[in-house]
This record gives structure tokens, sequence and C-alpha cells, in this order.
């Protein structure tokens, strides 16, 4: 047997006649392979990507990330990332759009944890506005429990990207990367940090008092009024009759003479009597 360098056609003699027969040669057809999850497995056969494919402990649920339309959604070849369901072989796609709109980036798993619980929630990163709160045009986390159940994660108000770190098996931890200041408690301004959305957490935050613009803002509460003045003065219902006057037994003051029991102001000046000086 002979094979031609030049066209790849291969030369063989039979046994029974001797003569020499000329075989042709046609290139099989390519077909790239579009799961990433099964190129890594080829050349990284130890390496653990979590990117790749997951699923869950009961093999029911199965995430993975493909550029292939599997559900008929217009990815324009953007990677979506999809759910199967082994009960009824469906898949569903988690990170395609509830209203239809065409996709514009990539979105794919995380590659540092889970992002599939056991009871098939599926977390993911995504530039997508998937839900209308999600505003700033930037990568957020979010969470698909199925059909057009999705919500997210992330703030999806911050100037920088957020991203999906992994969740717990349970779905009741999720850890994703922000730059944002989400507690008081953070003090780390826009440094990159993991926060823990837990379902069912939170801190209890007390709104700290806005600062003063005006003076008279500042001011807090007024003082109680004070009581009135002890001026000794004397309260009641009168001199009943047949009882002493109060100023009875009290002394007059300057220009006034007592007068049956009582303070009378003076008319004219009193004549003082002098007893003449005489002889003896």
């Amino acid at each position: 047997m002979a094979v031609n360098a030049t066209n790849q056609h291969v030369y063989a003699s039979t046994q029974s006649t001797g003569e020499i027969a000329e075989l042709g040669y046609e290139p099989a057809p390519y077909h790239p392979i579009e799961d990433v999850g099964v190129l890594h497995a080829i050349s990284q056969p130890e390496t653990h990507s979590y990117a790749d494919f997951q699923s869950t402990p009961d093999g029911r649920f199965a995430a993975f990330a493909s550029a292939v339309s599997l559900t008929g959604y217009e990815n324009l070849g953007h990677s979506e990332v999809f759910r199967y369901d082994s009960e009824g072989g469906a898949i569903e796609c988690a990170s395609c759009g509830t209203t239809l709109a065409p996709a514009k980036t990539d979105t794919g798993l995380s590659p540092y944890g889970l992002n599939l619980t056991d009871d098939g929630r599926v977390f993911f990163t995504s530039a997508e506005g998937l839900v209308l709160s999600d505003t700033n045009q930037r990568l957020d986390a979010y969470e698909w429990e199925g059909g057009n159940a999705v919500g997210k994660i992330s703030t999806g108000r911050s100037s920088y990207d957020s991203r999906l770190l992994s969740v717990s098996a349970n779905g009741v931890d999720a850890f994703f990367f922000t730059r944002d200041v989400l507690v008081p408690e953070d003090e780390n301004g826009g440094a990159v940090k993991v926060y823990d959305a837990r379902e069912g957490g939170g801190y209890p935050q007390t709104n700290a008092a806005p600062p003063c613009v005006a003076s008279d803002e500042c001011h807090g509460p007024g003082t109680p009024q004070p009581p009135p003045p002890n001026i000794n003065s004397l309260t009641g219902a009168g001199e009943q009759p047949g009882t002493a006057p109060a100023s009875a037994g009290k002394k007059c003051r300057k220009g006034f003479v007592k007068k049956h029991g009582r303070c009378v102001k003076t008319h004219g000046k009193q004549k003082r009597h002098h007893r003449k000086r005489g002889s003896r």
C-alpha cells in the first residue's frame, strides 16, 4: 500500500489478481465544538472549572453556558446560561432577556464557585438589563428561579461592575464582588469587597441625622418653661367678717399709720407737742 503525498490517494494491490487499486481521499467535514466545557475537558482534564458545567448532587439539574441558541432566543452568537432538567428533558435559558430583545453581551457562569443550587435555581453575572431597576449598563449578579422569575442580587445602579462569586447549595447565601458601600459598617469606600446577599438577613440600620443647612436647624429641642417665681403673695377667698385683718399684727411703713387695725396714709404732718422748760 502506498499514499500519494500530493492528492492523498491510496494505492493498494489485490491478493487475488495482483491488480493495483487507487482509492480516493475525501476530508471529513469540520464541526467546531461550541460547548466550552467540552474543550476544557480535553485540554485541561485535571482542572475543575466551575464555569464549564455544573449539576446538582441528585443529578436532576445541570447548568452550563453555550453560544448555541438552544431555546430559539436570538442571542446573536453571544453566550447564554442554560439549565437542563432531567425530569422531562427541558432546557431553559436562565440569562435570556424576558422582553426577547436580542442579546448584546456574553453571559456565563462564575469560575470561582457554585451557580446552581440544589433546588435548581441558577445564579450568574450579566451586563444585560434583565429587570427594569438595572439601569447602569454594567455587570450585575442575578438569580433565576425558572420561567421569567429573575431578580438582581447587586444594586444595578453602580458605576462599576459587580460579579457573582458563588452561592451556597441551599441558595440562602449569594456572594458577590462589588465596589458599592451597601452598609454603614463598610468603611472601605470604592475598594472591591465581597458581600453576602443573605436570604432573610441584613443589618438593623439607623439613619444618621442630616447635616444642618441653616443655623436655626441646629438648635435642638427647646428648654422647658420655668415655673412662675415665688413673690410671697397671698391667695384666698378674702377676709371673713368678724376676723382681724391680715395686717393687724404688722407695722405700717413710713407715711402710713395704723387705724382700726389697718395701715392708712396720713394726710398732712402731725403736730409735735413739746414741753416748755421752766424753772423750778
